[in-house]
């Protein structure tokens, strides 16, 4: 298993998953939507996913709070 860890941006909260390697790696090269290739794993463990990728993560948390300001 591979773990994919990622920082939210706004604050000190770490969080990560665990995925098979073979599909991080058809998610990354084959332009695979996260969905379709972990349809099993929450919206939340998804967006660990997509974060990491594309370096920018918020947690549950502050995603939610971004609506209040």
């Amino acid at each position: 298993m591979l773990t994919i860890k990622v920082d939210c941006r706004t604050c000190p909260t770490s969080n990560s998953v665990d995925v098979h390697p073979d599909d991080y790696r058809n998610y990354l090269y084959n332009n695979q939507l996260v969905q379709n290739v972990w349809p099993d794993l929450s919206p939340s463990q998804r967006e660990i996913i997509m974060g990491h990728s594309n370096n920018f993560y918020l947690c549950d948390v502050c995603w939610d709070s971004m609506g209040d300001e």
